[in-house]
Order: C-alpha cells, then structure tokens, then sequence
C-alpha cells in the first residue's frame, strides 16, 4: 500500500531531505565512469598476465614431460589471474549499471562489452611487454606466490633432464656455455645432436631452458635449448635479438648441429 502525498510531505520535513545539487550528482556519474574505466584496465592487466603465463607454458616440453595437453592445460592454468578478471569485470558492469542511463543497457552487452575491452587492452599490454611487469608484481604480493603454478620448479631437477638458468660465460671453440640454474648451482652446457629454438638467444645475461642428461657433474649434455621467456615480437624487434645469434660461430639458432 502506498504511502498518501501528505505522509509523503511530513516525511521530507521530518528527516530533512533535500535533493541533491546538481555538481553533487554530476561528480558522482564521472565517479561512477572512472572507476568503470578502472575496473576494465585492471582486467586488462589480468588478460595480459594471463596471456604471458600461457605463452611461457612449456609447451615445447610436453613430450619431455610425457603430459598431454589437456592435463598440461588445468594444471597450469592461471586460476588467480582468471578469478581476478572475473572480479574486477563485475565491478565495471555493476559501476556501469549505476549511472544515469545504465538501467537502460543491456546485461549481457555490458559484460561482453567489458570482457572484449579488457581482452583488446589486455592483448595490447602483452604485445609491448608489460605482462611480464604484472606477474612480477602479483608475485610480490604476500602469499600469491604459493596460489600461483610454479614454473621455475619443474626445471630444478637436473637428474631428470631439466635444467634451467643465466647464461654467465661462453667456451670458445668448443660450443659450449656456463650457466648457474635456478638453485645457484654452476653447470657446464655441452651440444649433442642439439636443436637450439630460434628464439633462443645464446649470449651471457641471458636465461635458458635445456632438455639433456647429466654426463658427469658439472657437465649436461644438451639435446634441446629453448629461451626461458617467449618475448612478445614487439620486444624482440626493438631489442633486435630476433635469429640474430649464432652458436658455435657456424650453427644458426634452430638448425641441429652434429
């Protein structure tokens, strides 16, 4: 049962309500679009570092590692990157929905208005090579490391052909390069029959990843090396690191060498 104008009327002058001015409401709209706006870039950021954590995956070790795709896929899937894109999209549609003319837009499109905004920012971010930047920072955060799949563990065990680490001295002559891997430990890297990825840069400072077998401590003989971060094309272009090593002064990167 609705209330009468005159309770209405005694209810106004009681409680002392007033509308609000009109720079209040105008503020509050712009608020409202701003964080919106905000909510879309921060799920832009997750889609970059979601991109980041797939490309950099593994795949090329799956045959190695004697695990298929699909199961490689939920293993490793970036569940809190995803979780986080999901939140923040709620927010910018529920931010959208509260402006002056947001009852008028349609659920599903803001959503997917929301989701295809981040997706473009997002790709856009990872192509310039800020994915790299976020996952560092989530990294950073107390407690997310261990919600987080930890790459760097599957190739600490050398025992079982995986190695991987920084470049810090190379062989003259013999094909063969230092590194210390992820645990601090030296090893010298020897070629047999090796394929080197062409995206693979092999020069001291730069980090690799090494499919082989432990010949005799510290020597591990190498059948595959692969760039331990795949590098947005942009970047590579810019840094003009795309193919432009050679390795043992004659083998191109991608070519076997025998």
């Amino acid at each position: 049962m609705t209330e009468s104008p005159n309770k209405i009327l005694d209810k106004i002058k009681k409680e002392k309500i007033a509308p609000k001015p009109k720079w209040q409401f105008r503020l509050e709209q712009v608020g409202l679009w701003f964080l919106a706006m905000i909510s879309v870039l921060i799920g832009s950021n997750a889609v970059a570092a979601i991109i980041f954590r797939m490309v950099n995956n593994d795949w090329d070790a799956l045959k190695f590692i004697e695990r298929s795709p699909i199961g490689h896929t939920l293993t490793t899937l970036p569940y809190v990157w995803i979780v986080v894109l999901g939140l923040f999209i709620l927010l910018a549609y529920y931010n959208t929905r509260h402006t002056k003319k947001g009852y008028k837009y349609n659920t599903y499109g803001v959503v997917l208005g929301a989701i295809l905004a981040s997706v473009i920012v997002g790709t856009f971010l990872y192509i310039v090579g800020f994915g790299p930047r976020v996952e560092m920072f989530m990294q950073r955060v107390p407690g997310m490391e261990k919600m987080m799949h930890n790459r760097e563990q599957m190739w600490t065990y050398p025992e079982k052909g995986f190695v991987a680490g920084e470049i810090t001295g190379m062989l003259s002559g013999v094909g063969s390069f230092e590194i210390i891997d992820l645990e601090n430990e030296e090893w010298i890297i020897v070629p047999v029959e090796v394929y080197i990825d062409p995206r693979a840069v092999i020069e001291v400072g730069e980090s690799v990843r090494i499919f082989g077998e432990i010949d005799e401590p510290p020597i591990f003989e190498a059948y595959k090396i692969m760039p331990w971060e795949m590098r947005p094309p942009i970047k590579d272009i810019f840094e003009g690191k795309m193919n432009r090593q050679y390795y043992r002064g004659e083998i191109k990167a991608g070519e076997r060498a025998y």
